[in-house]
């Protein structure tokens, strides 16, 4: 007998009631699993369920079946309140047991326990929901050759083998190299692609040459730019910096501008007096981060970034959770991630990111990335670093590292996970919008030892501090997270370290009607 229409469009109901897609809003039950079955990149959301922990803050056990082509997708659990307003978001990247978050516990079986906030969270709490995060926005590289860059003018060249094209032909075994004993003021004009000026936001350099000649490495450089023209009267100054010895991609940023042309202007290099090697120079575009289709977005994870390796050291392939291995290439002196793409071979570029702090009344500070290995668990986080010195007593003091970083639509919440040593200093967030005004929340003193979730409510109105030019008080998307800082409490904490990781932005949901 045919089963009526009105009820096959029933049990199509049902089936899509069982198995909610990705980023379904359902209520938060206390003490009982929701069954999911949701697809999230090769993970099977089975069921969730929601607990308190022995100080009453809000804790998830999140079962999934791990399929064999998992890894590639991070797993967010987020929870909003009553009228849709991020909480706070767990999350994962599960691959057959292991992971990569220091905060969460997790079992072989693919069962993994998310902290989800304190007492507060817990009362608050009324919806959730389970998808991918969506991926970090990055910005796409305008001088290269195979984007249409060129480039329009070289102070010098050692020989046709070392023309100023290699560094944009993407290819780390090339390299510019200067005459003999111009090793200071060279410079490299680049026409970045396109027909008209275009709005840039950060350049990446990779210094080095050969092998055997590591002091002709460019050190010391400055970015200038032209929209119009080529001679030097053309060109003003946006960028100083200093480049780093060691091989690797280092990216800069600079403040956004538009360019048609882009002076690379080489001061130093680390004290050889035969010549300047430079293997990469890349023009970032500064592109405005499209709204995210999910609610989380990852906004920095420092595991995609890479640390060097010696040429010497092997990696095992049964230990990768995908298949990729981060492999040197000794003859050229690089890291460069290898992926097996259904059996073939490939080799690409990994940069290695450099990025910059900011001291106010601090003596020393940086920032590096540091490693966890640990079975089930290999995490890469990056690490600030600081020694005030001395306490001002009431003058402003900070330690911080740049960020940078776009978000995308007008996330409500900052999330990330923090570790303080010692605990007892005060963190600050700096987010800055598309006028140029920023704004600065103080999130308080971060106690007790051990990594911990740290976030702030992206409200204006409860902003530490505000300015700049034209200032309304208003965060006005696109915005920018600018930097986040730590300021020193006591004589005890004036130095330390605190190690951040997995920076999430979180956005608003609209709760079903009638919720």
């Amino acid at each position: 007998m045919a089963i009526p229409i009105t009820l096959t469009a029933f049990l199509f109901q049902l089936a899509a009631q069982a198995a909610p897609a990705p980023w379904a809003l359902l209520p938060v039950r206390l003490g009982e699993a929701t069954a999911l079955g949701t697809e999230v990149g090769g993970l099977r959301v089975d069921s969730v369920s929601f607990g308190r922990d022995e100080r009453g803050g809000l804790t998830a056990e999140v079962r999934a079946t791990v399929s064999a082509e998992a890894g590639g997708t991070r797993l967010a659990l987020a929870v909003f309140d009553a009228s849709g307003a991020p909480l706070v978001a767990g999350t994962e990247q599960l691959t057959g047991g292991s992971g990569t978050n220091p905060l969460n516990e997790r079992a072989l079986t693919g069962v993994v326990r998310l902290p989800l906030g304190d007492r507060s969270v817990a009362e608050a709490a009324r919806w959730f929901a389970a998808g991918p995060v969506a991926p970090p926005h990055t910005a796409g590289d305008v001088a290269s050759l195979s984007a249409g860059g060129s480039i329009a003018l070289a102070s010098s060249v050692y020989s046709q083998g070392y023309r100023a094209e290699c560094v944009l032909d993407d290819d780390p075994g090339t390299m510019w190299a200067s005459k003999t004993g111009a090793v200071s003021n060279e410079f490299l004009v680049v026409m970045l692609a396109g027909d008209a000026p275009v709005r840039i936001r950060g350049v990446a350099i990779d210094p080095a040459g050969e092998p055997g000649y590591p002091n002709c490495a460019v050190k010391d450089f400055a970015v200038l730019v032209s929209t119009d023209g080529t001679v030097e009267g053309d060109f003003q100054e946006v960028f100083r910096g200093q480049c780093a010895q060691p091989r690797g991609l280092q990216t800069f940023p600079i403040p956004p501008v538009e360019a048609r042309y882009v002076k690379l202007l080489c001061l130093s290099n680390y004290g050889d007096d035969k010549w300047m090697e430079l293997t990469t120079f890349s023009v970032l575009e500064d592109q405005v981060a499209a709204p995210a289709a999910e609610p989380v977005e990852l906004v920095e994870d420092f595991g995609r970034a890479t640390q060097r390796v010696r040429a010497e050291q092997t990696i095992e392939l049964e230990r990768l959770p995908k298949l990729q291995v981060l492999a040197p290439r000794p003859e050229v002196g690089a890291l460069l991630l290898r992926e097996l793409p259904e059996g073939e071979l490939s080799f690409r570029r990994v940069p290695t990111v450099a990025y910059a702090v900011d001291l106010e009344g601090c003596k020393d500070g940086s920032f590096a990335l540091a490693e966890i290995q640990e079975p089930g668990l290999r995490a890469v986080f990056g690490k600030l670093t600081y020694d005030f010195g001395y306490l001002l007593g009431g003058a402003p003091q900070h330690c911080g590292v740049r960020l940078d970083k776009p978000l995308r639509g007008q996330p409500r919440l900052l999330q990330f996970l923090a570790r303080p040593e010692p605990p007892g200093n005060s963190l600050r967030v700096t987010l800055t919008d598309q006028d140029g005004e920023w704004f600065t929340w103080d999130l308080g003193k971060l106690d007790g030892r051990g990594w911990r979730l740290a976030s702030v409510a992206l409200d204006p109105a409860k902003a530490a501090q505000h300015g700049g030019e034209g200032a309304n008080g208003q965060l006005d998307a696109p915005l920018r997270l600018t930097r986040i800082s730590v300021t020193p409490k006591s004589r005890e904490t004036l130095a330390g370290s605190l190690s951040i990781d997995e920076i999430l932005a979180l956005s608003a949901v609209s709760p079903p009607a009638g919720g």
